[in-house]
C-alpha cells in the first residue's frame, strides 16, 4: 500500500526542518544530494513519492541520520505506536 499523502506532507515537512536546521537551501541540498532541485522542492511539499536511495541521499547531504528523520516524521505526523 502506498504511503498517504499526509505521510508526504509530513516527510516533506521533516525534510524541511532538517535542512533549514542544516543552514542550507532548497538548491544547496540538492547539489549535495546529487538530486534535481525540481525534486527537492517536490519532496518538501509531499507531492512526490522519494525512493529510498534519494532518501538517504538527502540525509547524507543534510547530515542527518535516517532515523533521525523518521523522528522528525513520527512527530510531525502524529504517528502512534
Amino acid at each position: 500500500m502506498p504511503p498517504s499523502s499526509q505521510d508526504l506532507l509530513a516527510l516533506g515537512e521533516a525534510i524541511r526542518a532538517a535542512r533549514k536546521n542544516a543552514g542550507l537551501s532548497q538548491e544547496q541540498m540538492a547539489l549535495k544530494a546529487g538530486i534535481d532541485r525540481a525534486m527537492a522542492s517536490a519532496l518538501e511539499r509531499g507531492t512526490r513519492n522519494v525512493t529510498l536511495s534519494n532518501l538517504l541521499k538527502v540525509c547524507r547531504a543534510l547530515d542527518e541520520h535516517p532515523s533521525a528523520l523518521f523522528k522528525r516524521w513520527e512527530r510531525i505526523a502524529g504517528w502512534k505506536t
